[in-house]
């Protein structure tokens, strides 16, 4: 696929002439927040399926009333021959990740892309910050947490609880030794290694496609990023240190492709962590979260922090 095209070709999804909707599996997609509003974007332009192992989350997601087949399973649970070469497009948000094993999940997705077809995983880079970056995300959190804004994870064990009061109390430490602290309990040594070998080559290709993506490309992400979303939380699959690293991720899409994954890095996703730690789930909660993802786009922009968010792309 041309570099100058984006994360996705826009003769996905910006044909209006297009005689047949763009076939799409969402793997992971927890409560079906994010395939519903994709349906509700892109409306006949895309027929859509979206799956996770979990039934309590799809029995939640059937509840969008949107026209997505929401189905309880895994992708390496779905019939083979029935899915071979069928889907156009395969999205991962902030899920692969999670998927286990990891190898076997991306050679199943291979067998169901069409030739052609592309997968577009939205991620994250645990290892990517730096100490502006965490004294900037820290500022906030604590005023949050003073304001009784910040809500302690409900039905965990204590051990839990006890990381996530460190994790808010600033006397434990500065911004970054708060932020390793915190993610060497949730697997930020995990792979840290493999992380760094594999994802070098991959980063300085991805800040080439970043500085050379046309105008005219339509981003899936950046289509629907100005529809609200939801804060709720829901989490399942590897968790911790047994989540995949972004080295591995990149080296098992590589793999399994053959080709070389394109990089979008240093992208929003500090705002996912302040809902991730507790923010509350609220009308005041979401005019925050505005305000917060609107302060963490112009300090990108202004090169006032790095960017933890990562964006995967591999074509067929």
């Amino acid at each position: 696929m041309d570099d100058n095209q984006g994360l996705l070709d826009s003769r996905h999804f910006n044909e209006p002439s297009a005689s047949k909707p763009i076939i799409c599996l969402e793997v992971g997609c927890g409560p079906g927040h994010f395939s519903a509003l994709l349906k509700q974007h892109y409306q006949e332009r895309i027929d859509l399926t979206a799956i996770d192992p979990s039934e309590k989350d799809i029995e939640f997601a059937s509840n969008h009333n949107v026209d997505v087949k929401y189905i309880a399973t895994t992708v390496l649970d779905m019939d083979i021959e029935q899915n071979r070469e069928k889907f156009d497009v395969v999205v991962f948000s902030k899920s692969l990740h999670h998927c286990d094993p990891l190898d076997g999940t991306i050679d199943q997705v291979h067998r169901f892309l069409k030739k052609g077809g592309l997968v577009v995983c939205e991620e994250f880079d645990r290892s990517a910050i730096n100490p502006e970056s965490a004294r900037w995300f820290f500022n906030r959190l604590d005023i949050l947490k003073s304001g009784n804004h910040m809500v302690p994870p409900a039905n965990k064990n204590e051990r839990t609880l006890k990381h996530w009061e460190n994790l808010m109390d600033s006397s434990t430490g500065t911004p970054i030794e708060r932020y390793q602290a915190f993610f060497a309990h949730h697997g930020h040594n995990h792979g840290h290694g493999h992380g760094h070998g594999h994802g070098h080559g991959h980063e300085h290709h991805g800040h080439n496609h970043n500085h050379h993506q046309s105008h005219h490309a339509k981003d899936l992400h950046q289509e629907t990023k100005h529809l609200e979303q939801p804060i709720q939380q829901y989490m399942h699959g590897l968790q911790g240190e047994d989540m995949s690293s972004y080295g591995a991720m990149t080296a098992s899409l590589a793999r399994a492709f053959g080709t070389e994954v394109k990089v979008i890095d240093n992208t929003m996703f500090y705002q996912g962590l302040f809902v991730h730690f507790g923010l509350e789930d609220s009308l005041v909660g979401k005019a925050i979260l505005e305000t917060l993802m609107a302060q963490e786009a112009t300090a990108l922009k202004n090169k006032e922090i790095k960017g933890l968010g990562v964006n995967f792309i591999v074509e067929k």
